[in-house]
């Protein structure tokens, strides 16, 4: 197995350095707060969305609503042949 191999933990080896780097790397990330300030952004996005299916569910409603008396005098004012 190569985890065992004594190779892989000498100084010199390039591939203990970069996976030192990239422990580094994500350590220093979540410190900084990255992945809560990415849920905020989504969040964000996400109730935009939302609000907007709100708003075209309402309109779609109140489309399809009849209008009022006089919609229903236009569809029965003539009726075949005039």
């Amino acid at each position: 197995m190569e985890f065992f191999n004594p190779h892989l933990y000498d100084l010199a080896n390039p591939e203990l350095w970069v996976a030192v780097g990239l422990i580094a790397f994500f350590v220093i990330v979540v410190i900084a707060g990255v992945p809560k300030l990415v849920a905020g952004v989504l969040d964000a996005k996400a109730a935009k969305i939302q609000s907007e299916l709100d708003e075209a569910a309402r309109l779609r409603a109140e489309a399809e609503a009849p209008a009022g008396p006089d919609s229903r005098r236009e569809g029965r004012g003539r009726g075949p042949g005039g």
